[in-house]
């Protein structure tokens, strides 16, 4: 669960459209519409454009903004106030973050509380503070830097170090780091390059040199004259040794557990929820109707996107009206005609894409930024949303070799019914694509990898080769392109390098 600015910032309600206002109000009629809108285009999106100057040493030694003063928080503080805690986003039990650092007393700052955390815990209050949120912590007196973000990642922070390693450069949003004239920038020809054809850049690299990526679990400590150390302070994977939570154990905490993670989201005030039809965004909206209820506050907004009005109504149409109606919400629905008006949404995605920060293949991006900002538009900021029912609830499809390993034939009957009767794929199609393509032939591959492991790495070599084409007229480029295609496929399947 998210719930995140979906426009440029703005204090408080102001501006809020009557429709919203009559319907946290609670003068709506349970389960009514509330209408949708007129089209329109509005402001783009606005992503935080600062960034972050750390000089590590010298008479300058610091940390200043060259850029963005309005989209952060800044607090001096230590001996002659030359400390300096930088904070972006928000934190979940942040009353009770106010309660143990700050004590009674006005409200402080949340880069307050970010330099309240650092004086008592130092770097480790990247294993107290969650939410989504980058932070940054000058120390004048030990002239040193930490910097790091939730722990999922969620909130992105790049930097860049000067060849000298003396001073260091650190934002959000890597197009305002590439853009901010403190250094040259050129783009990665390499992973612009690997982004057609194959895959993402290396975790921790952008499409940019010499412009890194800090890794989710991660915090990045920085002194004058050494390189910026990255020091892991999170793992949701058991260390050695470490026993994994027991499947009984996760039963039992789930319905708990995702009760906190919406209680934390609601405690931010969201104005709505993004009510799909779904089974992720109807759990949250369900529990999000019983917080409302129990606090006696408003019933959220359901925001809900339709097809095309020419466009028959489809299953998931049927499902948010029924929603809606039996948790008390009322409905705001609307469709790519409200959103983008007469524009294709190829020609609406096309027209995101130079504000991204990196190449898109997705065509609808379009509609998802133009529902963004008609939610903006009528006064709606802040949203609770699901992350995708499927990616957190489908079974991983490799799963049919391992029970094909273990013979247990009658659960993958199970396993192939479940998927035909969930997808609505021929009976072929899925029988083909479990007990071939994720079952017998991993199986397959696996007696490859142990008895013949070098024609094995010739048919991967082959296979990259043909992946990435003949269009790269740069023969170094190209040959670069596939010795990193091929060490991903190389450790992807667990085999050993010719040689190595």
């Amino acid at each position: 669960m998210t719930n995140e600015r979906v426009e440029h910032q703005q204090a408080g309600n102001e501006g809020r459209s009557g429709a919203s206002r009559a319907a946290r109000s609670g003068d709506r009629p349970e389960g009514r519409s509330i209408g949708s809108g007129s089209p329109g285009r509005g402001k783009p999106v606005r992503l935080p454009a600062w960034v972050a100057e750390v000089d590590l040493d010298g008479e300058r030694a610091g940390l200043r903004l060259v850029s963005g003063e309005t989209d952060c928080e800044i607090h001096r503080f230590g001996r002659g106030a030359a400390s300096v805690a930088l904070f972006e986003g928000y934190l979940y039990e942040r009353r009770a973050l106010e309660r143990e650092l700050a004590g009674a007393g006005e409200p402080p700052s949340t880069a307050a509380l970010l330099a309240s955390a650092y004086e008592r815990w130092g770097a480790g209050l990247f294993d107290r503070l969650d939410g989504s949120f980058a932070a940054l912590v000058w120390d004048a007196e030990s002239r040193r830097l930490i910097a790091g973000h939730d722990a999922f990642g969620h909130h992105p922070l790049f930097y860049r170090s000067s060849p000298r390693r003396d001073s260091l450069w650190l934002a959000t949003n890597v197009l305002a780091l590439a853009h901010c004239g403190r250094f040259r920038v050129a783009p990665h020809r390499l992973n612009l390059a690997l982004n057609l054809r194959l895959a993402r850049p290396t975790p921790g690299e952008t499409y940019f040199e010499g412009i890194e990526r800090l890794a989710p679990g991660h915090r990045l400590e920085a002194e004058g004259g050494a390189e910026p150390r990255r020091i892991r302070h999170w793992n949701p994977v058991p260390e050695p040794g470490e026993e994994d939570l027991a499947p009984k154990v996760v039963l039992a905490e789930l319905e708990d557990r995702l009760m906190e993670s919406v209680e934390r989201s609601m405690e931010l005030g969201p104005d709505g929820v993004m009510l799909s039809g779904g089974l992720d965004s109807v759990c949250i909206a369900a529990l999000a109707a019983d917080y409302t209820r129990a606090h006696e506050l408003p019933p959220l907004i359901a925001y809900s996107a339709r097809h095309h009005p020419d466009d028959p109504p489809t299953y998931e149409e049927e499902m948010q009206d029924l929603v809606a109606a039996r948790l008390g919400m009322p409905q705001c629905l609307s469709n790519e005609r409200d959103w983008l008006g007469s524009r294709p949404l190829i020609e609406a995605s096309l027209d995101e894409v130079r504000r991204f920060p990196c190449p898109s293949t997705i065509f609808w991006k379009g509609g998802y930024m133009g529902f963004a900002r008609w939610a903006a538009a009528r006064g709606d900021h802040r949203f609770l949303t699901g992350s995708g029912g499927d990616e957190w609830l489908t079974v991983d499809p490799r799963y049919a070799a391992d029970l094909l390993r273990r013979g247990a034939l009658f659960r993958l009957a199970s396993f192939v019914r479940a998927d035909y009767s969930g997808t609505g794929t021929r009976l072929s199609r899925v029988l083909e694509y479990l007990l071939w393509t994720w079952g017998a032939r991993l199986l397959l591959g696996d007696v490859l990898r142990r008895l013949c492991p070098g024609p094995l790495h010739r048919r991967l070599e082959r296979r990259v080769r043909a992946e990435i084409g003949d269009e790269c007229t740069d023969e170094q480029l190209r040959r670069r392109m596939v010795e990193v295609g091929l060490e991903r496929r190389i450790r992807a399947l667990g085999l050993r390098r010719r040689g190595g």
